[in-house]
C-alpha cells in the first residue's frame, strides 16, 4: 500500500494504478491485457487509415484527438484521418480508468504521387536507321488498376516510325526480372509530321498491381534522317491518368544522341611508277599513281628536299623529277595532302642506271617434264633487251624481250640433236650488247623404239587391237598413220602399250610408231598390219597340275583353247599323251601314269584350229623321286596268325600303300612321316601267299616289294573285362563302361530289358561304350556286357550304376507369369546339390550355373528382346540325366525414369530452398553449383531432394546428373532467384535510445516478405514479417529489465538467406 490519501495505489502486475476513494471501496483488482495496434487498411487517396488491435476488456484506445472503446472480447479499431503524404508515426494509448496502461507505435505510409517519371537508359541514334528508345516510370507506393493516356514526343530532328499501333510493355518489381504482361499500350495515333505518338493505357488484368518502387518501361521505334542535326536531344513521355490510388501525371525523359556524320575518308595514295624495288635507265624518272581529286602529291628525298609535285586530277597523277639524279639507289617520301582529310605518305625505293644493261646476263637450260614440249634456256636479263639464242652453229634459235629482269626462249627440236647440244645467249638495248653466255642441254641417247606385238605384217582383230614394244624410259610413244595418231602409250620400265582409241575399217594399213624423248626429239619405225572382223582364235593356255584331292591320282593339263579346237599334249619325245575337243573354250588331258616317269617331265601343248596348229606351250610337271616301299614286318617267308596279321614298313610320305596278292588287295593305307601300317581285317584260309606292297605315288607312279607269308588260323579270344563308371571330371557327363576285349571283337552293353544301350569294336584290345542318358532312369541300373569273335557271343558281365533319385527343380523367382527388366533379369531356385542348372528356351541358353547348397542363382547377361518367353529351368544330375521345370516370363526393356530438375522456396523463409525432382531409384544424384558439388544422394522411390545452403543473393544455377549402371545423364539445369533483397532498415528506436521495460519496440523497412528477428546476446526476442509495403514492427512481448541492452537485428528472406545483423544499444527504464 502507497502512502497517497483517499485511495488506493494498486500493484496490478502488467501496471500501477490508483484508485481514488477509501480503501474500503475496493471491490476487487483490475487486470490489465497488453496493447496491440496494426494496420488494417489504408486509403492513400483519402489520406486515411484503418488501425485495430487488441486492449484490456472495456478500457480505451485513443491515438491523437481519436479513442476507440475495446469491447468486452478486448478488441478495438478507429479510422485515424488527415494523414500527411509519406510516412506518419502513429501513438496508440490504452487507458484503463483514465490511466495510461502502456502504448504502440504503428508507421503509415501514404503514397504522394502514384506513379513518377524516370530517366530512360541514353540511346545513340543511328542515321538513315529506326532505333528503339526507352520510356521509364517507377511506382510509388502501391500502384492498382491504373489507366490513362501515354503521349511521346520524338527527339529534335527525328520522327516515330509508322503502324506502332500497339506497343508491348514490361514491369519489374523490387528484386525480381522484367515481366512482359499486361503492359500493352493501344489505339496508337501519330500526328500529321511524325513527331508525336499517343496511345491508351490500360492493364489487361483486373488484378494489375505493382508494390512501391516497381518499374514501368515502354520502348518506341524512332526514325532518324541522314542528314539530321549532330547532337544530344529528349524523348519525352507524359503518363496520365487515375489509378486506385489516386490521379498521376508526370513525365519521362531519355536523351538520345545523334553523332556528328562521318566525312568520307580520302581514296587512298597509290604509287605505280617507278615500282618499288624497280631499276630505270632515266636521270629523271616520272612518278605516277592515283589518289584523292584535287590532292597535292609531294615527292621528297631522305633530307626532305622537294623532288617533284603535282595535283591529283581525274583520279591519277604524274610528274618527273625537277632535276637530273645521279647512278645509285634511292628512297623517297610520296605524300598525298587532300583538300578534306588526313594526309598520306607512301614509300617508293628504285635504283637509276643509266648504263641500259643493268642486270647481268645469266642463261640456263632445263627440260620439261612433259617430253613432248621443247626445252627452254632462261635466266636473267635486262628489262626491255632482246635476248637471242644461238646454236653451236650460229643459227639463231629464238629471241625475246626480257620482261621484269626474266627472259625464256623454247628451243624447238627441229635445232636439237642426241646428246650434248651447246649454245650461247646475248642481250640488247639500246644498240649494246652484252658478252655471249655458253649454255649446254644434253638430249641423251634415247633407247630405240622397237614393236613386239603385233607382228609386221600379221592380220589382226580390230576389237581390243594393243600395240606393245620397248624404247627409251619415260618416252610417249604414238602410233599413227599418215594423218593423225591412233594410238598412244608411254614407256614404263623400258616396256610401253599403246591400245588403239579409234574403230579401224578392215583394210591393210601402214603405220608408224614415233617415240618422242626429252626436249621432243623423235624416232620412229614402220609397220603394216590387215584389220580384220573375222573372229580371232582365242588363246591358248595350260595349267599342269597334279590332282589337288589325291595327287596319287593321274596329273592333267588343263586350260582354255579356242571353241571346238583339238588340243595335243605331247612328251619331250614328241610322243602323244592325249588330245581333246574343247568345249565350251574348255579342256582337260589326262597324263596316264604309264606315259610319265619319275623326275621333271616336259609336255608341250598345242591347238589346231582351222587347219593350223598354234605355237606350243611348254608345261613340266616334277613326279619326284619318292623312296622305294620296304616290308620290315613281318619277315619275308614267316608264319602269321589270322585275326592279327599286320604289315608294316616304310615308303614315300603322302604315297598309298596297298598290300595285294595277284588279284585283289588284303588292305590298304597312307603313308605317313615314311612309316605304314597295314592290318589284315579278312579271314585267309591257311596257306602260302606270294603279296607284295604296291606304293603309289605323285600322278600314279607305282613301286613294289615282294614278301611271301605262310597263314594259319587266329590265336585264343582274350578274355573281356568291364567297368562301369560315372565321369571322373564332371559326373553329369553321360556314364561308361571301359575294358578290355579280344582285338577286334565287337563288345555291346545292354540294360536290364534286354535293349542295346551300344557297341564297340575292341581296337588294340581296349574298348569304351557311353551310356546315353536318355537309355538311363534315376535310381540302380543294371547292364550286361559280351563279345562276339568270329560269331561267337561270349557269357555276359553284369555290372550296375546307381543314378541316384535327386531333388527336382524348383523356380522361386520370378514368379510365373512374371514381368522382368533386361539388364536385372535373375532367375533363382532349388535342385540338386552338384547338378547343372541351364535356364532356357526353345533354342539356346540364358544363362547357366551349377547347384551349390541346394540353391541356384542365374542371371541373364545377354539383352533379350522384349517379349513373352516360354522358358524353362532344365536341371542335369549324375550321368546326364535331366529334369525340368517351365516358366513364362514377359521381358521389357529397362525404364530409367526421366531426370528432372526443380528449384523451390519454402513458404518459411528460414527454411533452405531445394533442389528435387524425379530420378531413377537406387541411382546417384549429384548436384552442382559450377564445379562445387552440393551433395550427392541416393534416389528412393523414384524421387530425391537436396538442401541448398543460403549463401549469395540473386540467380543461382545448378546442374544435376543421374548415374545409372555406371552411365551418367546428361545434365538437368534448377535455378533459385534469391532476389535482390531491399536493405533493412531500422527507423526506431535509435542508437543509444531509452526505452521502458515494457514497451520495446522496433520498426524499420524491408524487403517485402521477408522476416525480421531481433535477437539478444542469447535468445531471440521477436520477429516480424515485412508487410508488402516493406514496413515491419516488432515488439518485445516480454518486459525487459532495466539496464542497458545490445540487440541484433537482421533480415531473413526467402531461402534462409540472412542479411548482415544491425547492432545497437538501447537503454530500458521503468
Amino acid at each position: 500500500m502507497a502512502g497517497r490519501v483517499g485511495g488506493v495505489w494498486y500493484d496490478g502486475g502488467g501496471a500501477n494504478f490508483w484508485f481514488p476513494g477509501k480503501g474500503s471501496d475496493i471491490v476487487a483488482p483490475v487486470t490489465t491485457s497488453p496493447l496491440t495496434a496494426n494496420i488494417t487498411t489504408v486509403n492513400h487517396a483519402a489520406k486515411t487509415a484503418v488501425i485495430s488491435g487488441t486492449a484490456t476488456p472495456n478500457g480505451t484506445v485513443t491515438i491523437g484527438s481519436k479513442v476507440a472503446n475495446v469491447n468486452s472480447s478486448g478488441n478495438w479499431s478507429m479510422t485515424v484521418e488527415g494523414l500527411a503524404d509519406g510516412a506518419n508515426t502513429l501513438t496508440a494509448i490504452q487507458k484503463v480508468n483514465n490511466t495510461e496502461v502502456d502504448r504502440k507505435n504503428v508507421v503509415v505510409t501514404i503514397n504522394n504521387a502514384a506513379i513518377i517519371g524516370q530517366t530512360g537508359a541514353a540511346v545513340t541514334l543511328e542515321r538513315g536507321a529506326t532505333t528503339p528508345v526507352e520510356s521509364l516510370f517507377e511506382t510509388k507506393g502501391s500502384v492498382s488498376r491504373p489507366q490513362g493516356k501515354v503521349e511521346f514526343t520524338a527527339p529534335a530532328g527525328t520522327t516515330f516510325a509508322e503502324d506502332q499501333d500497339t506497343i508491348d510493355g514490361a514491369y519489374k518489381k523490387p528484386g525480381e526480372v522484367w515481366v512482359n504482361s499486361s503492359m500493352t499500350l493501344t489505339n496508337g495515333v501519330r500526328s500529321a509530321d511524325g513527331t508525336k505518338y499517343t496511345f491508351d493505357f490500360a492493364p489487361t488484368s483486373t488484378s494489375w498491381s505493382l508494390p512501391d518502387a516497381s518499374l514501368m518501361r515502354w520502348n518506341i521505334d524512332v526514325n532518324t534522317p541522314e542528314d539530321a542535326e549532330a547532337g544530344t536531344f529528349p524523348m519525352r513521355t507524359v503518363l496520365s491518368g487515375t489509378a486506385t490510388e489516386g490521379a498521376f501525371n508526370t513525365t519521362s525523359t531519355t536523351q538520345a544522341t545523334v553523332e556528328a556524320a562521318e566525312v568520307p575518308a580520302p581514296d587512298a595514295l597509290v604509287v605505280t611508277t617507278p615500282a618499288d624495288g624497280s631499276t630505270v635507265d632515266s636521270k629523271r624518272p616520272v612518278f605516277s599513281g592515283i589518289g584523292d581529286e584535287g590532292a597535292t602529291i609531294e615527292i621528297r628525298d631522305a633530307d626532305d628536299n622537294l623532288i617533284a609535285t603535282t595535283v591529283v586530277k581525274d583520279g591519277a597523277w604524274s610528274v618527273p623529277a625537277t632535276a637530273d639524279l645521279a647512278d645509285g639507289s634511292y628512297e623517297f617520301d610520296v605524300t598525298q595532302t587532300p583538300l578534306a582529310g588526313t594526309p598520306s605518305t607512301e614509300k617508293v625505293s628504285f635504283t637509276v642506271a643509266t648504263n641500259p644493261l643493268t642486270t647481268e646476263l645469266t642463261a640456263v637450260g632445263a627440260f620439261d617434264d612433259d617430253v613432248t614440249k621443247p626445252a627452254t634456256i632462261s635466266g636473267d636479263a635486262t628489262t626491255g633487251a632482246t635476248v637471242i639464242v644461238k646454236d653451236s652453229l650460229g643459227n639463231e634459235v629464238g629471241r625475246t624481250e626480257a620482261v621484269d629482269g626474266k627472259y625464256s626462249i623454247p628451243v624447238p627440236p627441229s635445232f636439237a640433236h642426241t646428246g650434248v647440244n651447246d649454245f650461247t645467249v646475248t642481250q640488247t638495248k639500246n644498240d649494246t650488247t652484252s658478252p655471249e653466255k655458253d649454255v649446254s642441254l644434253d638430249y641423251g641417247m634415247p633407247a630405240p623404239i622397237r614393236i613386239t606385238s603385233p607382228a609386221n605384217g600379221s592380220t589382226v582383230q580390230k576389237d581390243g587391237l594393243t600395240f606393245t614394244g620397248t624404247g627409251d624410259e619415260g618416252a610417249r610413244i604414238d602410233v599413227r598413220g599418215s594423218v593423225r595418231a591412233i594410238a598412244t602409250g608411254t614407256v614404263t620400265d623400258g616396256v610401253w602399250n599403246a591400245p588403239v582409241t579409234i574403230d579401224l575399217a578392215n583394210n591393210v594399213y601402214n603405220l608408224r610408231a614415233v617415240q618422242t624423248t626429252k626436249g621432243g626429239l623423235t624416232t620412229q619405225v614402220p609397220i603394216t598390219i590387215t584389220i580384220t572382223d573375222e573372229a580371232p582364235v582365242a588363246p591358248l593356255t595350260a595349267t599342269a597340275a597334279f590332282n589337288t584331292t589325291d595327287e596319287n591320282l593321274p596329273a592333267a593339263i588343263t586350260g582354255s583353247a579356242d571353241p571346238g579346237a583339238t588340243v595335243t599334249v605331247k612328251d619331250s619325245n614328241g610322243d602323244t599323251i592325249g588330245t581333246a575337243i574343247a568345249t565350251n573354250g574348255r579342256y582337260t588331258i589326262t597324263i596316264p601314269a604309264n606315259k610319265a616317269h619319275f623326275g621333271v617331265n616336259d609336255f608341250t601343248v598345242t591347238q589346231t584350229v582351222r587347219g593350223q596348229v598354234s605355237a606350243p606351250l611348254d608345261r613340266s610337271l616334277d613326279y619326284g623321286n619318292p623312296a622305294a616301299p620296304v616290308i620290315q614286318t613281318p619277315a619275308n617267308g614267316a608264319t602269321v596268325t589270322n585275326g592279327s596279321i599286320r604289315f608294316t614298313g616304310t615308303g614315300a610320305t603322302g604315297a598309298k600303300l596297298d598290300m595285294r596278292g595277284n588279284s585283289s588287295s588284303v588292305g590298304d593305307t597312307k603313308i605317313t612321316d615314311g612309316a605304314w601300317t597295314v592290318d589284315v581285317t579278312r579271314q585267309l584260309n591257311p596257306a602260302v601267299y606270294d603279296l607284295h606292297a604296291l606304293q603309289t605315288s605323285k600322278g600314279g607312279l607305282t613301286q613294289r616289294v615282294n614278301i611271301t607269308v605262310t597263314v594259319r588260323n587266329e590265336a585264343p579270344v582274350a578274355p573281356l573285362t568291364a567297368t562301369a563308371a560315372f565321369n571322373t571330371t564332371d559326373e553329369n557327363l553321360p556314364a561308361a563302361i571301359t575294358g578290355s576285349a579280344n582285338p577286334g571283337a565287337t563288345v555291346t552293353v545292354k540294360d536290364s530289358n534286354g535293349d542295346t544301350i551300344g557297341t564297340a569294336i575292341a581296337t588294340n584290345g581296349r574298348y569304351t561304350i557311353t551310356i546315353p542318358a536318355n537309355k538311363a532312369h534315376f535310381g540302380v541300373n543294371d547292364f550286361t556286357v559280351t563279345q562276339t569273335v568270329r560269331g561267337q557271343v561270349s557269357a555276359p558281365l553284369d555290372r550296375s550304376l546307381d543314378y541316384g533319385n535327386p531333388a527336382a527343380p524348383v523356380i522361386q523367382t520370378p514368379a510365373n507369369g512374371a514381368t522382368v527388366t533386361n539388364g536385372s533379369i535373375r532367375f533363382t531356385g532349388t535342385g540338386a546339390t552338384g547338378a547343372k542348372l541351364d535356364m532356357r528356351g526353345n533354342s539356346s541358353s540364358v544363362g547357366d550355373t551349377k547347384i551349390a547348397d541346394g540353391a541356384w542363382t542365374v542371371d541373364v547377361t545377354r539383352q533379350l528382346n522384349p517379349a513373352v518367353y516360354d522358358l524353362h529351368a532344365l536341371q542335369t544330375s549324375k550321368g546326364g540325366l535331366t529334369q525340368r521345370v517351365n516358366i513364362t516370363v514377359t521381358v521389357r526393356n529397362e525404364q530409367i525414369t526421366a531426370l528432372t530438375a526443380n528449384g523451390v522456396f519454402d513458404r518459411d523463409v528460414e527454411q533452405n530452398a531445394v533442389v528435387s525432382g524425379n530420378a531413377q531409384t537406387g541411382a546417384d544424384v549429384i548436384v552442382r553449383e559450377g564445379t562445387t558439388i552440393i551433395e550427392s544422394v541416393k534416389a528412393v522411390d523414384g524421387k530425391y531432394s537436396v538442401t541448398i545452403p543460403a549463401t549469395v543473393a540473386g540467380v543461382r544455377t545448378f546442374t544435376v546428373t543421374q548415374t545409372v549402371n555406371g552411365t551418367v545423364s546428361a545434365p538437368k539445369t534448377a535455378t533459385l532467384d534469391y532476389g535482390t533483397p531491399a536493405d533493412l532498415v531500422i527507423e526506431t528506436p535509435g542508437n543509444g535510445g531509452t526505452l521502458r521495460g515494457d514497451q520495446v519496440v522496433f520498426t524499420g523497412t524491408g524487403a517485402p516478405g521477408a522476416k525480421v528477428v531481433l535477437n539478444g546476446t542469447v535468445s531471440r526476442l521477436g520477429s516480424a514479417t515485412v508487410n508488402g509495403q516493406g514496413a515491419w514492427t516488432i515488439s518485445v512481448e516480454r518486459t525487459l529489465t532495466p539496464q542497458a541492452y545490445t540487440l541484433f537485428t537482421k533480415q531473413i528472406t526467402k531461402g534462409n538467406l540472412n542479411g548482415p545483423a544491425d547492432q545497437r544499444t538501447i537503454n530500458v527504464i521503468r
